[in-house]
């Protein structure tokens, strides 16, 4: 959604999904800690393709929360533009 976003309303191109969220701070009104979030969530979810643990996913459903907030917050400010 994010790169899609950037390339066809924005004229941005971005290779990576840390990349396209980076980018999205200097369009959107979303703060430095939503970014941060998006990049854990990024790593999170390269992480839970390939390790597959109880721990890990214990520890993935405990941030699920924060992770629909900050998605949320950010289509929220996509459909204003």
């Amino acid at each position: 959604m994010a790169k899609f976003h950037l390339k066809e309303k924005e004229g941005i191109d971005c290779f990576s999904p840390k990349s396209c969220f980076r980018e999205l701070r200097n369009i959107l009104k979303i703060s430095e800690e939503d970014v941060e979030i998006c990049i854990q969530m990024s790593d999170d979810l390269n992480l839970s393709v390939h390790t597959y643990s109880e721990k890990m996913a214990n520890e993935l459903h405990g941030k699920l929360k924060s992770y629909l907030d900050v998605s949320e917050k950010i289509l929220s400010e996509i459909r204003k533009k």
